[in-house]
């Protein structure tokens, strides 16, 4: 994933959706929103030390790192690992003890955002939900994410771990990546906000990660997933776990996930959002990685490719629990991924006697050809209905009008037989000390403004961009802000990526414009 770029001034820039239905409150300084972001290595302290991740065989290595001026951090349970603070000029020489294994910095990876989400819809949990008992009951799933918001009303947390306090008690959702996350997964089936794919199982919120995303604490919560296996609670054993961020690989990273591996652990990770080779984790065969897909079942823009991807699921314009109680619409391999988790945790709980790599298997086996290249789909889009219930009568928006190829370009959603169409009237820029962005939808006459239109919308600058979804008013416009975004001399693209409205067809050829360039005065 890029790095977020920060225009020129220093200011911040928080991306607001105003007019029409606000559904989107998207803030690229907040990881994994919208944004996308590279891995770094963490710097070395001015008293020349840095903290890395060391592998070992046999004892653990303490007196060689105390004798190389370092003292160990942490030392996990479940893997020859211990995390430690070195003086950077003694790596070399720690490196040449042969009984360690490996000497690598910590690093940074980043977050890769009641009404039924499009994209809970299209894989057909609601059916599943509708015509059986099959909810997720019995099993458990930890999100390895930025905590979780512990009051929100429409999430029942079985339990939560911080790796990254003091207090392992504390994982309260600051971010609000983690709480989106899991509502995916599991937002109750009740009478308010929204539902997610597998409202009833059991979901454990594992914060790996709050301002920094860091390895060390990374590679923790996955000593503390596999620790549920072995402490004197056999109802507590996390079987299936989400990592919606990437970055580079890591040798720590790798030994832990394997660990998870030979537990029986099921892992699922967002393939990346730069557009470019499948981030790590979700790269290791040890992880299921997921790419997203849009409205129209087509890649989204954004989504990481590549030979490792098993299988693809929504992850454009996904609405779901938020934090502070609240709700929001995010982009992002970061929502593909628990979509698909949220589906094998349906399989499982319909089918336990099933093995991991049965569950596994059965998810790709499932999964509905939408037409892409293997590198972009794998087997095809999770298919909830078909892979815990083993039937396919479920009605998914595959089969209603879905607009356009969205972000992945295309060809219309596989449907428009409503009698009404729909096209993007018009484009238009302004400033003052904001950048608006106000986008109009038409009926075909070229006449009729259309109302509650969802309208997705992506705003770059060419170092950084931006991701909007909500709804026309009664005027046919939605208008979306960027705060901050009115630099003089910078220059933006605002690219209209999809609009669908039940029983209308988006007419993508009829656009009197899809793009448009704007350079601040």
């Amino acid at each position: 994933m890029k790095k977020l770029h920060i225009l020129a001034l220093g200011l911040t820039l928080t991306a607001l959706l105003l007019s029409g239905c606000s559904e989107t409150v998207n803030t690229p300084t907040a990881p994994g929103l919208t944004a996308q972001y590279a891995p770094s290595q963490v710097g070395i302290r001015p008293d020349g030390t840095v903290d890395v991740l060391i592998g070992f065989s046999g004892r653990m290595p303490s007196r060689a790192i105390v004798a190389a001026g370092g003292a160990v951090k942490h030392q996990y349970r479940n893997f020859p690992i211990v995390f430690a603070s070195i003086p950077a000029v003694a790596m070399n020489r720690l490196e040449s003890n042969p009984n360690i294994l490996y000497v690598e910095r910590d690093t940074e990876k980043f977050y890769s955002a009641q009404t039924l989400d499009w994209g809970v819809d299209r894989v057909d949990a609601e059916y599943v939900h509708n015509n059986s008992a099959v909810d997720g009951s019995g099993i458990n799933v930890g999100v390895l994410d930025s905590g979780g918001d512990k009051d929100h009303p429409d999430i029942t947390w079985a339990g939560g771990y911080s790796a990254t306090s003091k207090d392992p008690n504390k994982w309260d959702d600051k971010n609000g990546h983690g709480t989106h996350v899991a509502g995916i997964i599991s937002a109750n089936n009740n009478d308010i906000g929204v539902v997610g794919v597998a409202p009833n199982c059991n979901i454990y919120a594992v914060q790996v990660g709050g301002r920094r995303l860091l390895i060390s604490n990374i590679i923790e919560g996955i000593d503390w997933v596999i620790a549920t296996h072995n402490d004197s609670d056999p109802n507590n054993d996390i079987t299936v776990i989400n990592m919606s961020f990437g970055g580079g690989a890591s040798s720590g990273e790798e030994v832990a996930l394997q660990a998870a591996y030979n537990t029986g652990i099921l892992a699922f990770a967002a393939a990346g959002n730069s557009g470019s080779s499948v981030d790590y984790p979700a790269a290791y065969n040890t992880v299921m990685a997921i790419s997203s897909s849009t409205t129209a079942d087509a890649i989204s823009g954004f989504s990481n490719f590549g030979p490792e991807i098993e299988v693809i699921a929504p992850g454009s314009g996904i609405y779901s629990t938020y934090k502070g109680g609240g709700y929001a619409t995010l982009s992002g391999t970061s929502m593909s991924s628990p979509m698909a988790a949220g589906v094998a945790v349906l399989a499982w709980s319909a089918n336990p006697s099933l093995t991991r790599d049965q569950i596994r298997s059965l998810l790709k086996s499932s999964a509905e050809d939408i037409g892409l290249s293997a590198s972009q789909q794998g087997s095809g889009l999770v298919d909830a209905e078909n892979a815990a219930l083993s039937t396919t009568a479920g009605n998914n928006l595959g089969s209603e009008g879905g607009g356009d190829g969205g972000d992945g370009g295309g060809d219309d959603g596989g449907g428009g037989t409503g009698a009404d169409t729909m096209h993007v009237a018009a484009i238009d820029f302004s400033n003052k000390r904001n950048l608006n962005v106000v986008v109009t939808i038409h009926d075909e006459a070229h006449a009729n403004p259309v109302s509650s239109a969802r309208v997705e919308m992506t705003l770059s600058n060419g170092s950084s961009s931006w991701n909007f979804a909500g709804n026309t008013n009664s005027d046919g416009e939605i208008k979306f802000m960027l705060i901050g975004g009115g630099i003089s001399g910078a220059s933006f693209t605002a690219t209209v990526t999809n609009v669908t409205k039940t029983d209308t067809f988006y007419n993508s050829a009829s656009n009197d414009v899809t793009s448009t360039n704007y350079t601040v005065p």
